[in-house]
């Protein structure tokens, strides 16, 4: 058994005797620990049975089936804190380093290029516009297509994050959940800046001022605000970007709730400490919704969340983030 499956069974059972003392103490009705009831139990097959896979997860590795199944068990009893170590050590295991490497990359700003690997030419384009802006934060370039999980660097400050997640179209939601997820794990950033691959800097005292900003007034989002009825949005973006397998969605539009505003993915958009901690937790407690979401809105589901949460956000009144311009994609 894998150490880190073994210490999450043992904090697992010692929360459950404790609830169950409290709940006896509390006469509280049974359905009460039924989720942690069965979050063991599940941990406890997980131990000792291969895994029961849903038919989608037949091609992708024994390894990242268990992160996947380790989901579904935390969404029965979320929680449950002894997870937070589980999927951060099991992350690792994927991963296939200790995690030493990362020692100098923690608690700093991040600015996370959301790209493809076809795109990943363009992401190193965007990251080299930041040369004379190394406040700005340490680059992450998040890909997906990748046969096992990896993050290596890949230029002077910029480090690149490679997802076994699909690098479709429509899976774009789930490889921006999954990249915040690990990095929330590995690196607990202060703040991620979310890019699309065809921002470039252009005037770096004027986005640190916009961080500095902000900072000060503790606002957890900040980006081009889109405010919008789900009537109003415009449902055929998505048409003719899709993969073959997601061509089907070409024949339906967004089919899930929007927020009443959000941010626009495409402008770029702010994640402070507990706006992060809302991303990384639907992700792990969120998978049905996640995977269901197709075509995802990334930046639509981003709001969303926050909104939920009310945390504090707002508009940056201009097209994109101050400072940022967006450079026409020729592609090579």
């Amino acid at each position: 058994m894998a150490p880190w499956l073994d210490r999450l069974l043992q904090n697992t059972a010692v929360l459950l005797k404790n609830e169950q003392a409290t709940a006896l103490l509390q006469n509280r009705r049974g359905e009460a620990l039924a989720g942690l009831e069965r979050q063991l139990q599940q941990l406890q097959a997980m131990a000792k049975e291969p895994l029961a896979l849903r038919p989608s997860e037949s091609s992708t590795s024994p390894q990242w089936q268990q992160w996947q199944h380790l989901r579904d068990h935390f969404s029965l009893h979320p929680s449950n804190a002894a997870f937070t170590e589980a999927f951060h050590d099991l992350a690792l295991a994927l991963w296939g380093l200790d995690g030493s490497e990362l020692a100098s990359l923690k608690h700093k700003p991040l600015i996370l290029h959301l790209s493809c690997q076809a795109r990943l030419k363009l992401a190193l384009r965007s990251v080299d516009s930041f040369a004379a802006c190394q406040q700005a934060g340490l680059h992450v370039i998040v890909v997906g297509g990748a046969s096992q999980l990896g993050f290596r660097p890949m230029a002077e400050n910029c480090w690149l994050l490679e997802l076994p997640e699909s690098d479709a179209y429509e899976k774009l939601h789930a490889k921006l959940f999954l990249g915040v997820a690990l990095l929330w794990l590995w690196l607990r950033p202060t703040r991620i800046t979310k890019l699309d691959d065809d921002l470039h800097l252009k005037d770096g005292e004027m986005l640190i001022r916009y961080f500095q900003d902000l900072e000060v007034d503790s606002i957890k989002y900040g980006g081009r605000m889109i405010q919008a009825k789900h009537s109003q949005l415009l449902h055929g973006w998505h048409l003719g970007k899709c993969s073959t397998a997601g061509a089907s969605l070409n024949n339906v539009g967004y089919q899930f709730p929007i927020a009443k505003y959000y941010a626009a993915g495409g402008s770029g958009y702010v994640l402070a400490d507990t706006a992060i901690d809302e991303i990384a937790y639907a992700h792990f407690a969120m998978r049905g919704f996640l995977d269901g979401c197709e075509p995802g809105i990334e930046d639509g589901l981003v709001g969303l969340l926050i909104w939920l949460a009310e945390l504090e956000s707002r508009d940056c009144r201009a097209a994109i983030l101050p400072g940022l311009a967006c450079q026409p994609v020729l592609m090579p």
